[in-house]
């Protein structure tokens, strides 16, 4: 059985109703082409953490393990690499804090690795090739993953996560604005029922949404974003020392380059964690009063 993205077993219509999802989504991308820092309460809401979850719940302790998942997946400056070493981690950290799922977290149901990799190493090829729609081929493999249910539970929820990360590391950083995970854990009546469809027509009509918000203003979507280790240190040197140029940062991190640091205080400054004052070479850094 070739479960590895393979496009014969979808009608010509589901096809071409995918591909036209994804013209859509490209359109409104363009007009939400700012890459901003994630969103927490937006990630709070991709991670099913809700006000309505009763504490204590196998549903808020699967919410908490998806929260601490992507925080670690914004944090860190590497790709999310798809792998059966990755994916079962996912499902580690998904069922972490749940009691009664320890004997099945990180585990296939079967031995499946093999099957799993086949389609791992064809996702990321036809994504490095590019001679298919990014979005259709993730789309591709989110349906492939939920068809092969390589878990006990959970199969939908890793599949959505797994399609939120692939779309953050191949040029879609907007999803980080957007609650897709929930979207499709539960999809509306809005949405397409076509399993192939659903990915691009949730996203285009959460970007619609966006667009009409007018969320793309930094204003209104900068909440504090997520900082990985360096970035915490970085400002901590800041808060300490400041004023500091990045002559003076740069004694502080012997083993990065300076355009590493210069992309962190960036992001930084977008963050409203610090300000830049000067130009050039006499450029200051120094901690934000807010």
């Amino acid at each position: 059985m070739d479960t590895t993205l393979n496009i014969k077993s979808f009608s010509a219509k589901s096809i071409h109703a995918c591909v036209a999802a994804c013209g859509q989504v490209d359109r409104a991308c363009q007009s939400n082409s700012q890459t901003l820092p994630p969103n927490l309460s937006v990630l709070k809401e991709n991670a099913g953490l809700i006000t309505r979850l009763e504490a204590g719940s196998r549903d808020a302790m699967i919410a908490k393990g998806a929260y601490e998942w992507l925080q670690e997946l914004h944090a860190t400056d590497k790709p999310f690499s798809l792998s059966n070493t990755s994916v079962k981690a996912l499902h580690r950290k998904l069922f972490k804090h749940s009691p009664r799922d320890e004997g099945t977290r990180g585990n296939y149901r079967t031995d499946l690795d093999a099957e799993m990799k086949s389609l791992f190493e064809k996702t990321k090829d036809a994504l490095d090739r590019q001679d298919r729609h990014t979005l259709f081929v993730i789309s591709l493999f989110r349906v492939a993953f939920i068809d092969l249910m390589p878990f006990i539970t959970g199969n939908a929820q890793c599949a959505n996560l797994l399609a939120y990360a692939l779309l953050i590391n191949n040029n879609y950083p907007i999803v980080s604005q957007l609650p897709l995970v929930p979207s499709l854990n539960n999809p509306n009546s809005d949405f397409s029922q076509d399993p192939l469809v659903v990915l691009p027509d949730a996203l285009s009509k959460l970007l619609n949404d966006i667009d009409q918000k007018k969320l793309a203003q930094p204003s209104t979507l900068n909440s504090r974003p997520y900082l990985n280790s360096r970035r915490q240190s970085l400002l901590k040197r800041i808060d300490k020392n400041s004023p500091l140029k990045i002559s003076d940062i740069m004694v502080f991190f012997p083993d990065q380059s300076r355009n590493t640091i210069k992309k962190d205080l960036l992001f930084l400054r977008k963050g409203k964690f610090i300000v830049a004052q000067g130009q050039g070479r006499g450029m200051i850094y120094l901690v934000t009063n807010d």
